[in-house]
């Protein structure tokens, strides 16, 4: 409070919601445990019901097999495994399927006469039962062992159990022993003042379940679904836990319709999806309480629609890893808060498996540049270890996740004295992602059960090769309040989209193919691509089902309804007279984003060039960009705080048009200024030269050559345990070389070593006039001094810097200082590491390249002006800051 901060707090100490509880709260996670009896064809049964006595009885029902073939299963439960199992696949008759939950005696028995003439391979009877997973969110930590522990008293000194995520009961035994155990009057107020979220982590505790489950489900739905659900348990023992839980069953069981059964599982989880929203609307209201707001990494790694449990939090966010900065999966997750009117649509960002160590301040950028082209708009960095001189743990530090996941951030890395660099570069981004709204150009119909894996829907590369920008949107999204149609339009105050895409392969349901006409009858173009889909969520409702659909096929006639082809929906889009926001033509796919800031009167346009998995250095893209704008447009740079002019557009019917030049994950943000806006003072334009192109003449480009470099070489102190763990061993490693290349082909004496590489040589230079240090493209991140003077910030992906005002006629020094990971300094004493008792799980990490490698050219330039912009290949517009 004092430094004028603000705090997120974590409901719970680790993976999903859990805190301490007694041992039988209701609250605890609850799981549901199956067993089966064989009945031969023509005989009855008598006797006690299969697993008695394992839990609290839910369910007793029988079905009638009448096939049956071997199936291999496979499990990895709490990521060991996985474990291979000889497995059995049943199909049952539905009608055979019976509740006889009624006729079980209390001591367990059941009588039932079945069916003798039945047609079939046996009768199987079935028994369910309750109970606590008793699944550790945090174990107590007597038993982590790696220190003496006080005997254990009471509750509160026994770990934290996972919540259940299925009810209120689950949300409330978290907020009891917050309320109780941890606010209290001080804390409370403190809360008022400076307390901002209340965070949830992703969903992770499924190493402690068979299916998902909480007492009150099958009440809920039949109010949910309309119909008994106790006679289908067997078919959810497939496919409905967690990738890291137990094996569920051997035995799994489908039904004898066309879809097995499935329509079943479908309303199984819609109505877990109906009960996690109202653990999720609890924990929101009590955050709001405390004058907070509450943010869940919601919907994913469960069988949970996502897409519609994103609402129900204030600041829903996603992860790069879960989504493996997949930019249509962030899509996925954008739209409907967007939709919702979410401000933040956070991102736990950059935790990558096998890079505890060894992830680089370009590869955090490229992580956090995709998730902005998802239309993500908030970054929390993983990870920050706070413990310094951890018990039982050797340099550098404690190491959560036993050294699998990157990055362990802060002064143990040679990057953190330069960290402001980059993290002003998020944080500027960051603001103008956050200005105003997004304003995307299509929608797109997405209803799906589940969402345990994000893959990509739209895998076609035309749209965004032609400039649209689309998120999804699934049916209930479209009850939305800020879901209306207006002028042709939906959500004219938040996304504004032009049209509501719908796939032949797309699933509906019934309410929300009555949404889809209504929409339609209200005049927003729907585009039907490749069909009109015909395949519904969920069982029975055929009356219905077969009426929506009529409903649907009505709406064809209309003129803002069209069909087109599955390929080329872009072409099909533009022939409809549908055309983005943003028009881009490039020889490599942009990713723009718009933002529409009324209040500031801006609208601000990012546009980032995406070089996945190409070499450093490489991936440059020319292209001409056209917004449907009109105003002044300026380039901001994120780097330096830079506002300037374009200085070459022009304006046309079609908005506003520039050429743009983009090295390989360079990023660019241009704001069009409504006609008359003034700069405030905090948007004072930088002092800033524009380069049309370089001197024809070749003298005035020099290539820099015969550099001294002093290695300041991080490397693993003489004893791991000294204190401070954190504190490297230093020392200087000096080397006189005529070209660049990477520290390891220099000397065999720093393939192991990390640090700081000052890179100093000297220039002549007799040249007037506007001038450039280019330092072509950056393996991390680097700083430059000119006769002593610091240049403004680098970006590793564009490294062009103006140096006009700090040359001097003659003799020239330049100065670079590299920053590396710590990776191969930790490379010869990886199997000596320990972080709280415990060593790598990882591998050693490998070799890394480091130091400067591409060539660093001085250049003159023919003329310059006041305004800069990234622009095209022929050096127009180039942006170039001090």
């Amino acid at each position: 409070m004092d430094v004028g901060g603000i705090m997120d707090l974590m409901i719970g100490p680790f993976n999903g919601g859990g805190v301490p509880a007694p041992y039988d709260d209701p609250g605890i996670m609850w799981d549901l445990l199956s067993y089966n009896i064989s009945v031969p064809i023509g005989e009855n049964f008598s006797g006690q019901l299969p697993g008695w006595g394992s839990g609290e009885l839910v369910a007793a029902t029988t079905g009638l097999v009448t096939e049956q073939q071997s199936v291999n299963l496979s499990a990895s439960p709490s990521y060991n495994g996985p474990y291979y199992y000889d497995g059995k696949r049943y199909t049952m008759t539905e009608e055979s399927l019976r509740d006889v939950t009624d006729r079980v005696h209390p001591n367990g028995t059941l009588t039932l006469d079945l069916a003798s003439n039945a047609r079939g391979i046996e009768h199987q009877i079935f028994a369910f039962y309750q109970v606590h997973s008793r699944f550790y969110q945090s174990p107590p930590p007597e038993q982590l062992g790696t220190v003496p522990q006080s005997p254990i008293t009471s509750f509160v000194q026994n770990g934290s159990w996972a919540a259940d995520h299925f009810s209120k009961a689950g949300a409330e035994m978290i907020t009891r022993f917050w309320d109780t155990r941890l606010i209290d009057d001080e804390m409370r107020g403190l809360l008022r003042e400076v307390g901002n979220y209340m965070w949830e982590d992703s969903y992770e505790f499924g190493a402690g379940i068979h299916v998902w489950w909480t007492p009150d489900f099958l009440k809920a739905f039949v109010q949910s679904r309309g119909y008994e659900f106790t006679k289908y348990l067997p078919l959810i023992f497939s496919e409905n836990a967690e990738f890291n839980a137990p094996l569920a069953s051997i035995n799994q069981y489908f039904l004898d319709s066309a879809d097995s059964g499935q329509a079943y599982v479908a309303d199984y989880r819609r109505t877990l999806n109906d009960l996690n929203a109202i653990y999720l609307r609890t924990l929101r209201q009590w955050a709001n309480s405390l004058d907070m707001q509450f943010s869940a990494q919601v919907g994913y790694n469960l069988p949970l629609d996502m897409l519609t449990l994103i609402p129900e939090v204030d600041a829903p966010e996603t992860e790069s890893l879960g989504f493996s900065d997949n930019i249509d999966a962030y899509r996925q997750y954008a739209g409907p808060a967007n939709l919702a009117g979410k401000r933040v649509v956070s991102n736990e960002l950059g935790a990558v498996s096998g890079e505890a160590y060894s992830q680089t301040v370009p590869e955090v950028l490229w992580h956090v540049k995709r998730a902005f082209a998802g239309n993500i708009n908030n970054m929390v960095l993983h990870l920050y270890p706070w413990a310094r001189d951890y018990h039982n743990t050797t340099w550098p530090g404690y190491t959560d996740f036993v050294y699998m996941y990157s990055s362990s951030f802060g002064p143990r890395q040679p990057s953190w004295e330069f960290a402001d660099d980059w993290i002003d570069w998020v944080g500027r981004m960051t603001y103008i992602m956050q200005s105003g709204v997004p304003k995307v150009d299509l929608a797109f119909w997405l209803e799906k059960d589940s969402f345990e894996s994000q893959p990509t829907q739209y895998g076609q590369l035309d749209l965004v090769a032609s400039g649209y920008t689309y998120e999804y949107l699934s049916a209930e999204n479209l009850d939305l309040p800020s879901a209306v149609v207006q002028n042709s339009i939906l959500g004219p105050n938040r996304q504004a989209f032009k049209a509501l895409i719908v796939r032949g392969n797309d699933t509906l349901t019934v309410a929300g193919a009555d949404r889809l006409a209504q929409i339609a009858r209200e005049g927003l173009p729907i585009v039907f691509s490749g069909g009109l889909p015909s395949n519904f969520s969920g069982a029975g409702l055929e009356a219905e089902k077969a009426s929506a659909l009529n409903r649907l096929h009505a709406i064809l006639g209309l003129s803002n309804v069209h069909q087109v082809p599955f390929e080329g929906l872009a072409a099909s889009l533009s022939q409809l007279g549908i055309e983005p926001r943003t028009k881009i033509v490039s020889d490599r796919l942009w990713y723009p984003n718009w933002r529409q800031d009324e209040a500031s009167g801006k609208t601000y346009v990012v546009i980032y060039n995406d070089a996945q998995g190409l070499p450093m250095g490489t991936g440059s893209s020319n292209g001409t960009v056209t917004v449907q704008a009109s105003g002044m447009p300026h380039f901001y740079d994120p780097w330096t705080g830079a506002i300037c002019p374009v200085k070459r557009y022009t304006h046309n019917e079609q908005g506003i048009s520039f050429n743009l030049s983009l090295r390989g994950n360079e990023s660019v943000a241009i704001a069009i200024h409504e006609e008359g806006h003034v700069l405030t003072d905090n948007e004072q334009r930088a002092h800033v030269r524009c380069f049309d192109q370089p001197s024809s003449d070749s003298s005035h480009t020099v290539n820099l050559t015969d550099w001294n470099l002093t290695v300041d070489a991080w490397l693993p102190p003489e004893n791991l345990t000294n204190l401070p763990l954190s504190k490297a061993r230093r020392t200087n490693m000096t080397f006189d070389i005529s070209a660049l290349q990477p520290w390891s082909a220099i000397s065999d004496s720093l393939c192991n070593v990390s640090g700081r590489g000052h890179y100093r040589t000297n220039f002549d230079w007799t040249a007037e006039g506007p001038t450039t240090l280019d330092l072509t493209a950056l393996n991390d991140l680097s700083r430059a001094w000119l006769n002593g003077h610091q240049l403004p910030a680098l970006d590793p992906s564009h490294p062009i810097v103006d140096i006009t005002d700090y040359l001097i006629m003659g003799r020239n020094q330049i100065e670079i200082v590299v920053i590396t990971t710590l990776a191969n300094s930790l490379r010869p004493v990886w199997g000596d590491l320990f972080s709280g008792a415990v060593g790598p799980f990882a591998a050693v990490p490998g070799m890394q390249e480091y130091g400067l490698q591409l060539p660093v050219y001085v250049r003159s330039h023919s003329k310059a002006s006041v305004g800069c912009s990234p622009l095209q290949s022929d050096h127009e517009n180039t942006c170039l800051k001090l």
